[in-house]
């Protein structure tokens, strides 16, 4: 087996309360610099009333993707 290249990365997957999704992603990236952490998240059109509206909402709750150097 070779040894892994500088450029080669890790994925991992955290679980954490459902809501707190963004925020622990914020608060891996702030930490630690060297790891890409990211709530899944999709753009939504919500129409109410006959108002369109864009949220962007967590499509994977309870879970943040993690990128780490390897």
């Amino acid at each position: 087996m070779e040894a892994p290249s500088k450029n080669e990365t890790s994925l991992g997957c955290i679980f954490c309360l459902t809501g707190k999704e963004r925020a622990l992603a914020g608060a891996i990236e702030k930490r630690h610099q060297e790891i890409q952490a990211h709530a899944v998240s999709q753009i939504k059109r919500f129409t109410k009333g006959g108002v369109t509206t864009l949220q962007e909402q967590v499509i994977i709750p309870s879970y943040v993707v993690v990128t780490l150097p390897a």
